[in-house]
């Protein structure tokens, strides 16, 4: 499996405003498995 790189114009608000809704959907899923994880496994808890 190749990496490709997405190039994205400063201009292209767009593209922009996607990859930052994608980027933020994806903190919250991981926000979301961190804390399903908190409380199934509370000795993971981060301090």
């Amino acid at each position: 499996m190749e990496l490709k790189k997405i190039v994205i114009s400063p201009d292209n608000k767009k593209a922009i405003a996607f990859f930052d809704e994608l980027d933020r959907k994806k903190a919250e899923m991981f926000k979301k498995i961190d804390e399903m994880a908190a409380k199934k496994f509370p000795a993971l808890k981060k301090k």
